[in-house]
């Protein structure tokens, strides 16, 4: 029991520790910061569908940020598409999570759905 506390108490420090690395954006630091990395990694998501694909596509932007931290080519960020509506509009989403991915400020690549981490990790080397 005492082993079962220990790994799951590991694996909450993690989810808040790199939560922390992956910046929340809002209209007014969006245009500025999808630029300021060569490529930029956006998850659009709904908080309050927080459910398995919602809360997932975050962990897993989570985990990618923490395995690429040092890494200054790559920026991952969040959208919460509620408050931020107008700009989930801008871009025509219909679905959550969405993810897009920017390459030097443009729109090189918009996948509805969850997104696990080898897949991400695939379309990064590919860009």
């Amino acid at each position: 029991m005492k082993k079962i506390f220990i790994v799951l108490f590991a694996l909450l420090s993690f989810n808040v520790s790199a939560q922390s690395n992956v910046e929340k954006l809002s209209i007014d630091n969006y245009d500025f910061e999808i630029v300021t990395h060569p490529v930029s990694v956006v998850v659009f998501h709904m908080p309050l569908q927080m459910g398995s694909n919602n809360r997932l596509a975050l962990e897993n932007l989570a985990y990618l940020s923490q395995v690429y931290m040092h890494n200054a080519t790559y920026g991952f960020y969040r959208v919460d598409a509620i408050n931020e509506f107008f700009l989930a509009g801008q871009l025509k989403l219909k679905n959550y999570p969405t993810t897009v991915f920017y390459q030097n400020g443009e729109i090189v690549k918009e996948v509805e759905g969850l997104m696990y981490v080898d897949e991400l990790i695939e379309v990064l080397q590919g860009l």
